[in-house]
């Protein structure tokens, strides 16, 4: 299966699943701060959807959503070999699920998360710029601007 990769052309992808518009705006902020493009999904049905077309850098995750758990997502893409690469944070309010769901995300972080922590852990997990290239630009493109 072949994800897309999308990007605004310039910063890696960041898809946040939070059904909570207050809290899912301020981790946007967050991402973009850190110097991600980002996307947010508020129920776990769509995310499902979303997720069996592309597979960002950074999945940041609630547990409790309407449609489908973040369980059920991380379910969905566990075995999928597009993921390989992509960096999950698992965000939530219940400690206990967490620490069981802790083995199959990157991160854990029980709510409320700091802003600047989110920021500190995403630009720690942001992948360095050569490794995988965002924009092909061409040989023409360089040669114009050299000459």
């Amino acid at each position: 299966m072949n994800k897309n990769k999308i990007t605004d052309g310039l910063r890696p992808h960041a898809i946040i699943v939070e059904d909570e518009s207050s809290l899912s705006e301020i981790y946007k902020v967050a991402l973009t701060q850190a110097g991600y493009f980002v996307q947010t999904i508020h129920n776990g049905t769509d995310a499902i959807n979303h997720l069996k077309k592309v597979s960002p850098r950074l999945l940041l995750l609630d547990l409790n959503l309407p449609g489908a758990s973040g369980d059920e997502i991380l379910a969905s893409i566990e075995d999928v070999d597009a993921y390989r690469d992509t960096k999950i944070f698992l965000i939530s309010a219940n400690a206990r699920m967490g620490r069981h769901l802790a083995s199959k995300v990157d991160l854990v972080l029980e709510k409320p998360v700091r802003f600047n922590l989110l920021i500190r852990l995403a630009e720690k997990y942001k992948p360095i710029r050569n490794e995988e290239p965002l924009i092909d630009l061409g040989s023409n493109f360089f040669n114009s601007v050299l000459s």
